[in-house]
């Protein structure tokens, strides 16, 4: 992403403004994924879906890699 999120000292770790702008959209996207859970859940009568395949999200996959591993 190229911004600096995090302020890290030996004593402390807050966030800079863009990483607290960050966080709050992760935040949000979790708190959408946890509700299409719940709407899964509940479209399938009530009962838990077994988590047998996996589920791909390139975007998160991209910006993970490109966080972790600059160019």
């Amino acid at each position: 992403m190229g911004a600096r999120l995090l302020n890290r000292t030996t004593r402390k770790l807050s966030l800079t403004n863009e990483g607290q702008i960050a966080y709050e959209r992760w935040r949000q996207i979790i708190e959408d994924l946890d509700e299409v859970e719940v709407t899964m859940v509940r479209a399938v009568g009530g009962r838990p879906v077994p988590l047998n395949s996996r589920s791909r999200c390139p975007l998160v996959s991209a910006m993970s890699c490109r966080s972790l591993m600059p160019i």
